[in-house]
């Protein structure tokens, strides 16, 4: 048997998504295609709130195969209005039916989205953080 280093599998790395409100209610900020093209772990993620939308939005985070449509396996309902300077953990299961283990599998043809639900979060600036590492070759 031999053992030798890997240097393709198993680097990975941090994003930092922008996020800015939206005139909408229920509506999609975006999503992030898999940046490594390869399947990835996320290990991690995180809201960060710079600027509280002014009405009780919410943020809803996941992985999913289409941009725009409302997935919530990282983030379910993290307060858009909450103080300024907080930061909303994601990773978490977000209920018995639709429980997701942690860490993420994000495969390289699915997108992290973001959407949000309630009222219209216009006001809205944060970041985002993902923390990942890359699965295969």
């Amino acid at each position: 048997m031999t053992v030798e280093l890997n240097t393709k599998v198993g680097r990975g790395g941090w994003l930092v998504i922008d996020i800015a409100g939206e005139a909408e209610a229920a509506h999609c900020l975006g999503s992030i295609a898999n940046p490594e093209g390869k399947d990835v772990l996320i290990l991690d993620a995180f809201l960060h709130i710079i600027t509280p939308a002014g009405a009780a939005s919410t943020l809803h985070v996941g992985i999913g195969a289409t941009e725009g449509t409302d997935y919530h396996d990282l983030n379910d309902g993290a307060l858009l209005n909450g103080t300024a300077g907080t930061c909303w953990k994601g990773m978490h299961a977000v209920a018995a039916d639709a429980e997701m283990s942690t860490p993420a599998y994000w495969t390289a043809e699915n997108y992290l989205v973001f959407t949000t639900a309630a009222q219209v979060s216009t006001s809205f600036v944060g970041k985002y953080f993902v923390h990942y590492v890359r699965l295969e070759d």
